[in-house]
């Protein structure tokens, strides 16, 4: 079923408008694609609710760009499927995902006042500071599957 559910809701973001990184808006999943994906649930006799559908939109962009590539798409709709409910697989994947990217533009922020005033051997050691507090998190995230986009 999982399988099958993969392929179709694939499908289903493969007729959505998308920018040049196959990306599409929140609004389009949420008007064009979820209505698909209600007959999708129907025919497979998912259970769902308005709500829980739009929450689930509400945390599909696990890469914070602001919109919503095939894999997230995929990956929320089958989590979904699979009867992780109400959302919570998805929505620790999301927040993790998001602080990830928070502390990545820190990090970066970080550096650049350090450099300023310490030199590069106090943003050596920030950085290495960061580099242990982000992997702490990235494994935290594989634990529960999280897929991230990790900065090297």
């Amino acid at each position: 079923l999982i399988s099958v559910l993969e392929r179709n809701a694939a499908k289903i973001h493969s007729t959505l408008p998308q920018n040049d990184r196959g990306e599409a808006t929140r609004d389009d999943v949420l008007c064009i694609a979820m209505p698909l994906v209600v007959k999708l649930f129907e025919a497979a006799v998912i259970e769902f609710t308005e709500t829980n559908l739009i929450d689930l939109v509400d945390v599909m962009d696990l890469n914070g760009t602001g919109a919503i590539d095939e894999q997230e798409f995929t990956r929320a709709i089958c989590t979904y499927a699979s009867g992780v409910k109400p959302l919570s697989v998805q929505e620790i994947n999301f927040n993790i995902c998001m602080v990830s990217h928070k502390l990545d533009r820190m990090q970066d922020h970080i550096s650049h006042i350090a450099r300023r005033v310490g030199g590069d051997e106090v943003v050596e050691e920030l950085e290495q500071e960061a580099a242990a507090e982000m992997e702490k998190l990235h494994t935290l995230g594989r634990m529960i599957g999280v897929r991230s986009q990790r900065r090297k």
